[in-house]
């Protein structure tokens, strides 16, 4: 049930008696809460639900739950989906400390991607909107669903610079990605 009350009660519950789960059970609970709430921020009340799973990210790393075992690797798409929650909510420090503690952890072929897409957004709130720019037009795609944050970010700056022109030739482009992807 995707009730607000069920949600924040069943949020509470877990926060309280965390300590009495296994590792696999508090892992699977805290993914399950996340995942809850991600699909609720999608709604309505979206930046107060963004704030929830943010506040959800944050109890799931400082208590390890962000990975099944403690010898997984921090997926790609765990990594990317907390570092654009954080985005989305402009949270710059905590972007810089979380890509500092965590790129590490991911799996050694996928951490040059995730550097070049995380570099991406830390400069955009940076507001160093020329070196954002320049690194979207070098950016290797890597996987599709964060891919196309990238794209819309790469309209926002063209905003931010006043590239009117631009921004019409990249809409048409990301239309043509849109439709082959």
């Amino acid at each position: 049930n995707n009730s607000d009350t069920n949600y924040f009660e069943l949020k509470k519950e877990l926060f309280e008696n965390i300590s009495i789960f296994d590792t696999f059970e508090k892992g699977f609970f805290s993914h399950a809460i996340y995942w809850l709430v991600e699909s609720m921020a999608k709604k309505q009340r979206y930046f107060e639900f963004t704030k929830e799973t943010f506040s959800i990210i944050n109890f799931r790393l400082q208590n390890d739950l962000y990975k099944r075992t403690p010898k997984d690797p921090f997926t790609v798409s765990a990594f990317c989906s907390f570092f654009y929650v954080g985005f989305k909510l402009k949270e710059k420090n905590w972007l810089l400390n979380f890509k500092k503690r965590y790129l590490i952890e991911l799996p050694v072929q996928e951490r040059e991607s995730c550097d070049a897409w995380t570099s991406i957004f830390i400069d955009f709130l940076e507001d160093d909107y020329i070196k954002c720019l320049n690194r979207i037009n070098y950016f290797k795609n890597f996987i599709l669903i964060y891919t196309y944050p990238v794209k819309r970010l790469q309209l926002m700056v063209f905003y931010e610079l006043g590239y009117i022109n631009e921004a019409f030739y990249a809409i048409d482009a990301f239309k043509s990605f849109l439709k082959k992807n």
